[in-house]
């Protein structure tokens, strides 16, 4: 009986492609490696950006673009200014002045307001900007 050197090369790159000791649901006696190939999923690491937003508890439009934020299902951290008022120095700095919160920060770029969030949502440009 002659043997498949499909099994072989599967042996060979599983660990490259990050596979252990389970073995794919893969048929090799049916199979060509071209259609094996087909069926692996490759996952990239996550590369979204860093969002911050700087915020304070009894403001409604920092809770409307929290709520949004976590809406689109992406991490972001939050400075809140009450608890840590010397970080208000550093919202200034990179906020170009902007004493209002919340400041939203997408990785370097400085998106503003909750408004200004909301208008870049309605253009289709927020998902982008969040790498989604």
């Amino acid at each position: 009986m002659k043997k498949s050197g499909i099994l072989f090369l599967g042996v060979l790159i599983a660990p490259v492609l990050g596979f252990s000791e389970q073995k794919p649901n893969v048929n090799v006696k049916s199979q060509n490696a071209t259609e094996v190939a087909r069926k692996v999923e490759v996952k990239m690491p996550n590369t979204a950006p860093k969002i911050i937003v700087y915020s304070k508890s009894y403001c409604p439009f920092c809770t409307m673009a929290k709520e949004m934020l976590k809406r689109k299902g992406v991490a972001f951290e939050t400075i809140d200014l009450e608890k840590n008022p010397d970080r208000m120095t550093e919202m200034l700095a990179k906020s170009n002045g902007s004493k209002t919160v919340p400041q939203i920060f997408v990785g370097d770029k400085h998106i503003g307001g909750y408004s200004d969030m909301a208008d870049l949502d309605k253009k289709g440009e927020l998902d982008t900007l969040l790498g989604k």
